[in-house]
C-alpha cells in the first residue's frame, strides 16, 4: 500500500521592533485648568505598553517553573489542559476531532499539535507569545500556535491574560493572551526525570531533562536540553465496546456508520457509509456469483464492523528540544540578550483499516448480475499509518539601554520558523 504524498509546511515569523518605554508622567497646568479637571471622570486604561500602568480587566495569572515542575505534567500543552479557561483544553493533540475541542483547528492539524483556545473563541482568537514576542504558527493554515514544541524545562513562568487584549496586540488577542518565559537567571545544574502510565493501558511517558546556567564577570547564560517519548493510546485499550454504547443509553456506532466488514456489503442504492445494505458476499473467490449465491441482509444492515479497531486515541510521539539564553553588560547599563530553541518532534498514528465504497463495473470479473453492484469492503490485513514530523526554531537577539530618568531603550530582532510534514 502505497503511501500519501508528502506534504511540508513551513511558517514563518519575523519581526524587529524599537521601544523607547516610560512611566506616565503629570503635566503642570494653570489655574483656570485645575478647575476644569476637577469635574472630569475617572479615566479607564484599557489598553497601554506603558511600564507599571495597570489596565483594566481580569488579573494576568502566572504560572512559575516550580509549580510546571510539581504539576507532573510532561508538556506546556497538558499544564495549560487543566486550565478552566482553556476551553475543552484547546486544540486537539489528534488530527481528528474530539468532542468539545476546538474542532476549528483540529481538522487541519497537520503533526498532532497543542494550542491554547482561551475562553471558547478559538485557538486564532489567542495570541501566543515567547518572551513577549510572536512566534511562527502550525497547522495547514497557521490558526494556532503549537505550545507542545516549547520545552517545559525552559520555562522560567506562563504568565496567562484570560481577559480580551486586542486594544494593545490586536484581533488574535480576543481571547486572552498566553505569554511564555523562558529561564534567564539560572544558575547550576538541574535536571528532571519522569515516568507515568495510564491506569488502563498505553501512553506511558517518559521525559528527562537538563538545564545549566552561570555567570560571569558581566554576563550570564543557560542552556538545556529535553527528551520526550509518549508511547501511543490505542482505542482497544479502552471500554469502546466496538462503538456500541447503546447498553449505556448511547448508539450503536458500527450499525448507523460503519456498514463495512471483511465480506463485501451490496447496498440497494449508493453505496455510503449508513446506506440501505440488500446482501452479503460469502467469503471465498468472488468470482461467478449470482444473486442466488448472496445472503440477504436484515434489516438493511449487512456486515459492520468496529470503527475504533486499529485507532490511536493517542499518537507514538518522541521529542528532541535544545535551548538556550545568554546576556552581557556591555556598558554600565546597557546590554546585549538573546535566546534559541530548536524542536524536532516525529510521531505515528494507526489510522485503523481502510474502508472502500464504490461500484463494480461490468467487465470486472466479480461483477454480479441482477445486483446494483454498488459495494463496501474492509481491507483488513493491513492498518494505516500516518508519520508526521516537526521542525520549530525561534531566535532573538536585542540590545537595551537605560537612558535619563525612568526612560529605556530596547531594539529586538526575532525570527521563527516551523516546518512540519506528513505522509
Amino acid at each position: 500500500m502505497s503511501k500519501a504524498k508528502q506534504t511540508t509546511i513551513r511558517m514563518c515569523w519575523a519581526s524587529a521592533t524599537v521601544l523607547v518605554m516610560a512611566a506616565s508622567t503629570a503635566v503642570a497646568q494653570g489655574a483656570a485648568a485645575a478647575e476644569d479637571s476637577a469635574t472630569l471622570e475617572t479615566v479607564v486604561i484599557t489598553g497601554t505598553s506603558i511600564r507599571g500602568t495597570e489596565v483594566i480587566g481580569s488579573t494576568v495569572q502566572t504560572i512559575d517553573s516550580a509549580a510546571i515542575a510539581n504539576s507532573g505534567r510532561a508538556t506546556v500543552a497538558d499544564l495549560l489542559r487543566e486550565l478552566p479557561v482553556n476551553f475543552a483544553g484547546g486544540v486537539a493533540k489528534s488530527d481528528n476531532s474530539r468532542g468539545g475541542q476546538d474542532t476549528a483547528s483540529a481538522g487541519a492539524n497537520l503533526t498532532g499539535g497543542q494550542g491554547v483556545n482561551l475562553r471558547g473563541l478559538g485557538a486564532l482568537s489567542t495570541l501566543v507569545l515567547v518572551d513577549g514576542r510572536r512566534v511562527a504558527a502550525s497547522g495547514q493554515f497557521g490558526d494556532f500556535v503549537d505550545v507542545a514544541n516549547i520545552p517545559a524545562a525552559a520555562i522560567e513562568r506562563i504568565e496567562i491574560l484570560p481577559d480580551g487584549a486586542s486594544a494593545i496586540y490586536g484581533s488574535d488577542a480576543v481571547g486572552g493572551v498566553v505569554n511564555i518565559i523562558l529561564k534567564e537567571h539560572f544558575e547550576g545544574i538541574g535536571a528532571l526525570a519522569r515516568y507515568g502510565v495510564t491506569t488502563q493501558g498505553g501512553g506511558e511517558e517518559l521525559q528527562a531533562s537538563v538545564v545549566w546556567g552561570g555567570r560571569w564577570d558581566g554576563g550570564r547564560a543557560v542552556v538545556g536540553y529535553e527528551y520526550s517519548d509518549q508511547k501511543r493510546i490505542d482505542a482497544a485499550d479502552r471500554d469502546f465496546d466496538g462503538g456500541d454504547f447503546s447498553g449505556r443509553g448511547g448508539v450503536n456506532w458500527p450499525i448507523y456508520t460503519s456498514r463495512v466488514g471483511s465480506a463485501a456489503n451490496i447496498f440497494t442504492g449508493n453505496a455510503a457509509f449508513n446506506g440501505n445494505v440488500a446482501y452479503t458476499v460469502p467469503q471465498g473467490p468472488g468470482t461467478g456469483l449470482g444473486v442466488g449465491s448472496l445472503t440477504p441482509a436484515a434489516g438493511g444492515i449487512g456486515n459492520t464492523s468496529n470503527p475504533w479497531q486499529g485507532v490511536d486515541i493517542l499518537p507514538a510521539m518522541k521529542r528532541h528540544s535544545i535551548f538556550t539564553t545568554f546576556g552581557h553588560n556591555v556598558a554600565a547599563a546597557s546590554e546585549v540578550y538573546g535566546s534559541m530553541r530548536f524542536t524536532r518532534r516525529d510521531g505515528d498514528y494507526r489510522t485503523g483499516y481502510t474502508n472502500i465504497y464504490s461500484t463494480l463495473p461490468a467487465t470486472s470479473p466479480f461483477f454480479i448480475p441482477g445486483t446494483t453492484n454498488n459495494f463496501s469492503v474492509q481491507v483488513d490485513d493491513r492498518l494505516t499509518h500516518r508519520d508526521v514530523g516537526v521542525k520549530s526554531f525561534g531566535a532573538e537577539l536585542g540590545f537595551r539601554a537605560t537612558l535619563a530618568g525612568d526612560w529605556e531603550a530596547d531594539f529586538t530582532v526575532s525570527y521563527s520558523r516551523e516546518e512540519q510534514n506528513r505522509q
